[in-house]
């Protein structure tokens, strides 16, 4: 497996593992047969990196939500949560979206058990509440639960905001709008 950087929009810089084609040949193997266990298992809030699920589907399931009045979101950012430098499968392997999404399912169960409506991404999450007052006591709650911080490691891997949904739902709405989808209306604020 070797070893690389790319440059984040941010600024910063992401790793990747580029594995050997045998690396490769034994990850596709392995996710062919885990795949269809595990995928059957996962939220159906979950969208990112899993057959018969897209940028699309996140887009309007949240769409469906501001729909019926849950305009203001926690934005959830589970970036760096799953990889590990110097364990696990880096990104870029065929095994890694695989990998992240097994791990960041116990978060969507926990997010399901509390009966959150809920939309994630990979490592996007966004948690669709009605009032800004319901965000403050969401995140709250989550910054506080023992089962999440195994996941969240620490407060600077998981930001939570709230924002008026209506103006932005993921950082990948930019992907829905190049896929034709019709742009989010704007609501008032509460």
């Amino acid at each position: 497996m070797r070893r690389v950087t790319i440059p984040k929009s941010d600024g910063g810089e992401r790793e990747l593992g580029i594995p050997t084609v045998t690396d490769r040949l034994v990850q596709q193997a392995i996710l062919q047969v885990l795949g269809p266990r595990y995928d059957a298992t996962f939220s159906p809030h979950s969208h990112g990196f899993r057959p018969n699920h897209s940028a699309h589907h996140a887009v309007m399931e949240a769409q469906r939500y501001i729909q019926e009045g849950y305009d203001w979101l926690v934005d959830v950012d589970l970036n760096g949560v799953v990889f590990d430098r110097e364990k696990g499968t880096p990104q870029g392997g065929p095994l890694s979206p695989l990998l992240a999404n097994v791990l960041i399912d116990d978060i969507d169960k926990l997010l399901e058990a509390r009966g959150h409506r809920f939309v994630r991404y990979a490592d996007d999450c966004n948690i669709y509440v009605q009032s800004r007052r319901a965000g403050e006591r969401v995140m709250t709650a989550l910054r506080k639960d023992k089962r999440l911080a195994e996941f969240l490691l620490a407060q600077s891997l998981c930001e939570m905001k709230y924002y008026a949904a209506a103006i932005t739902v993921f950082n990948m709405i930019l992907q829905a709008l190049l896929l034709g989808l019709v742009p989010l209306m704007r609501r008032r604020r509460r």
